[in-house]
């Protein structure tokens, strides 16, 4: 009995470990979008802006509160297109197939999980390449529940569609709006918070095109501004990410173990 609860102890500190990791990271992220949000980087030095106290005229009133200077007050519609996606039916769905990206496969981690994916058929791919999906697109729930929920497609390399009610949001010129600060932007505190002052209480929410002509958001006028601020919160996910993989690892292990110890399917020695 000591030898299995040993065994299983050391796996559960393993588990919490990790999972202490994503939550710092995730915390340090928060802190770190706030700052980069409202102060931005100084691209001749790659750090931070001074603050409003140690340096206001760096700076200059908004809607938004205090912004840089450089920087401009726009509505989501004005620099980014939305596009909804297709309504499929019951009927147009296969066993195998293209992968159709419904809200269940936006994750609130920011990713597109494809494990319960509808498909329709491979052949059907012409038909719907105007909302073929692609690595590096920008998707949001734009009803129900999940309102608001954010992600952008990373490390996935076969075909997608986008379904109804998935929004695709695209900036309208590479040479005003980087596309991933762009997804950083829809997933800050301050355009979500406008997103659910659009849910009406008891009610099923739905967002489209004439919300996002009210939406403000803030603008860098450097893209590569918006760049060095969309690498470094990059980097931060790409190791809660990494995290999260390993956690999944280890809760799976622990499974496995609970399993065959438990059952004396795997012998542990008394020695």
């Amino acid at each position: 009995q000591k030898k299995i609860a040993k065994i299983l102890s050391t796996v559960d500190n393993v588990i919490e470990k990790t999972e202490s990791a994503i939550s710092k990271y995730q915390a340090i992220k928060q802190g770190l979008m706030h700052d980069l949000f409202t102060r931005g980087i100084d691209v001749n030095t790659g750090k931070l802006r001074p603050t409003p106290q140690d340096a206001p005229e760096l700076y200059q009133e908004s809607v938004l509160g205090l912004i840089p200077r450089e920087w401009e007050v726009n509505t989501v519609d004005e620099v980014a297109y939305l596009r909804h996606g297709y309504q499929f039916r019951d009927y147009d769905f296969t066993d195998e197939g293209i992968d159709v990206v419904k809200i269940g496969q936006v994750s609130r981690d920011g990713n597109i999980d494809l494990k319960k994916a509808s498909k329709i058929a491979y052949s059907r791919l012409e038909e719907f390449k105007s909302i073929q999906l692609f690595e590096g697109d920008v998707l949001m729930a734009l009803t129900g529940a999940t309102l608001g929920k954010t992600a952008i497609i990373r490390n996935i390399d076969k075909p997608m569609v986008q379904n109804y009610r998935v929004g695709y949001f695209e900036p309208k010129s590479n040479e005003v709006l980087n596309k991933l600060f762009l997804y950083y932007l829809l997933i800050g505190e301050s355009v979500q918070n406008e997103i659910l002052g659009f849910v009406n209480a008891g009610a099923q929410g739905n967002i489209g095109k004439a919300d996002f002509e009210k939406i403000s958001i803030v603008v860098p006028n450097r893209v590569d501004e918006q760049m060095l601020i969309a690498n470094k919160l990059s980097i931060l996910d790409s190791k809660i990410q990494t995290e999260q993989q390993a956690l999944a690892k280890y809760q799976q292990l622990k499974a496995g173990l609970l399993q065959d110890l438990l059952t004396g399917n795997v012998e542990v020695s008394v020695d």
